[in-house]
């Protein structure tokens, strides 16, 4: 079976995994289940590697569970989700979905970081958009958000948030699931 295309496809027996990535030692995927404030969290290896894309099958995700990936209009814009898979280059060449892809409103969205505290304060990658796409999503309701890096990412002592910071829910380490307080 063709490992592509990349992103998650649903077959009948669960959903199949593919993710490009030339230097990864490993993947995983994190599947999030529940409700607001009651989410829990399976992770799955993707032990398969073919020609730089991890891919492999996930019994039991059925169709219903979609995913977004941002989209940016240009450089300076708030980024919106739009359903994947990513197809087309994004303002920083960086693939995204196309812009007829329908836009999505997330209950759950996987956030990056550079350095998190066990409180929910996240430190990024300085240019605030996932703080001002998150603000403008929360504005229409509610998001449970989940900060992903490494344990040497995540301080046990406060970071100090700027105004604008937007707090994480969980963080999801390779090793650890941190609810935030």
């Amino acid at each position: 079976m063709s490992v592509f295309p990349l992103g998650a496809h649903v077959d009948p027996g669960g959903a199949r995994f593919a993710v490009a990535s030339a230097s990864a030692e490993s993947v995983e995927v994190c599947l999030v289940d529940g409700v607001q404030g009651a989410y829990t969290e399976r992770r799955v290896e993707l032990t398969e590697r073919t020609f730089g894309v991890w891919h492999g099958h996930v019994p039991g995700v059925g169709a219903g569970q979609r995913y977004g990936l941002p989209w940016f209009e240009h450089r300076d814009a708030i980024f919106l989700w739009r359903e994947g898979p990513a197809g087309e280059p994004s303002p920083w060449g960086v693939l995204q979905p196309p812009p007829e892809a329908e836009a999505l409103a997330p209950d759950i969205v996987l956030v990056p970081l550079v350095l998190a505290d066990r409180l929910g304060t996240r430190i990024g990658h300085g240019k605030g958009h996932y703080d001002r796409a998150l603000s403008h999503l929360r504005e229409g309701g509610s998001a449970f958000t989940i900060g992903l890096g490494w344990e040497s990412q995540v301080v046990d002592g406060p970071i100090p948030p700027d105004p604008w910071d937007m707090k994480l829910d969980a963080i999801a380490t390779p090793g650890e699931w941190i609810q935030c307080a």
